[in-house]
């Protein structure tokens, strides 16, 4: 009951906590249909008109739009937000009637932005398989999307693969978590500096061990049955080549969900690019290094984008 009790207080807090977080950052709460499909975002309560650059960006599996925001406090003022949570992620509810696999996820998105990005283009930046969302909605509307800013992005085909890789291919994906020894395991996995146990690692751990069923359900959708035998889907590589944008290519150099050799294979495939390897940084560098994070993508923004426009 304690614990309860407990957990219950802290995740008060943190809602709390992520009001006034939202009020500096400039930031408000919204949603939108595509078909059934209800998708909430966050976005710059009042939009500066161009030049003023339009960033959207798209968290990984098992995420949420809340991973973005100890970025956003050093792109502050530098762009407008567009921060949304993947369809059946988040506060993007399942639709009973929807399809979540990825050609139907990137679809969805694509349709979003069309309907909520005031500006004629923007950047697009994505985490993981935020990453691989961002990559194909990047070669496929070319003539909307100005920059891609490709964090540790999933998909790449490597002759090697990461632990957490290895460990989904084995049947034993990580990224679902049923207790707090896997929550515990997927956190060592994620970050060179995992998070102490304390304050509100159990909330995180709650909520994650709460959505077990409905990641699974989502995985399954995406990329079906995976075994040792699997085929990549995802074939980000190949996805590349129709990259005609600026790219910013960011890596973990401790990454143990997807390896960093992803980077050379990407610089190889697309036209116009620049990286990052990023040291002492895991799978999630706009979380671990928000800072080094920000400032790489203003300097690259400012020498490669806006001096083009």
């Amino acid at each position: 009951m304690f614990k309860k009790l407990k957990l219950y207080g802290l995740a008060s807090a943190f809602k709390i906590i992520k009001k006034f977080v939202l009020i500096y950052l400039g930031l408000k709460q919204e949603s939108s249909y595509v078909g059934k499909q209800k998708i909430v975002f966050y976005k710059t309560k009042i939009f500066k008109p161009p030049p003023y650059p339009t960033i959207v960006l798209i968290h990984g599996f098992g995420a949420d739009k809340n991973h973005w925001l100890a970025v956003a406090r050093f792109l502050r003022g530098k762009f407008n937000f567009i921060i949304l949570d993947v369809p059946g992620f988040g506060e993007s509810p399942i639709n009973p009637f929807a399809k979540y696999t990825l050609d139907e996820q990137v679809r969805m998105i694509m349709e979003l932005l069309l309907r909520i990005v005031p500006s004629d283009q923007y950047i697009i930046g994505g985490n993981s398989l935020g990453g691989f969302f961002s990559a194909a909605i990047a070669a496929k509307a070319q003539q909307k999307v100005s920059g891609l800013w490709l964090l540790a992005p999933a998909g790449v085909t490597t002759e090697e693969h990461a632990e957490g890789v290895k460990l989904i291919l084995e049947g034993k994906n990580p990224l679902l978590v049923k207790n707090s020894f896997d929550f515990a395991r997927l956190s060592q996995l994620c970050f060179y500096n995992p998070p102490a146990k304390g304050w509100f690692y159990e909330v995180f751990e709650q909520k994650a061990i709460k959505r077990f069923a409905t990641n699974q359900y989502l995985f399954t959708q995406m990329f079906g049955l995976v075994s040792s035998k699997s085929e990549n889907l995802l074939k980000l590589e190949e996805i590349a080549r129709s990259i005609e944008c600026e790219t910013l290519i960011v890596w973990g150099a401790s990454d143990q969900i997807i390896t960093p050799n992803g980077m050379g294979v990407l610089m190889k495939n697309i036209k116009l690019n620049e990286s990052k390897l990023m040291l002492q940084v895991g799978h999630l560098p706009m979380v671990e290094a928000p800072k080094k994070c920000a400032q790489d993508l203003i300097e690259f923004y400012n020498r490669k984008i806006f001096s083009k426009n």
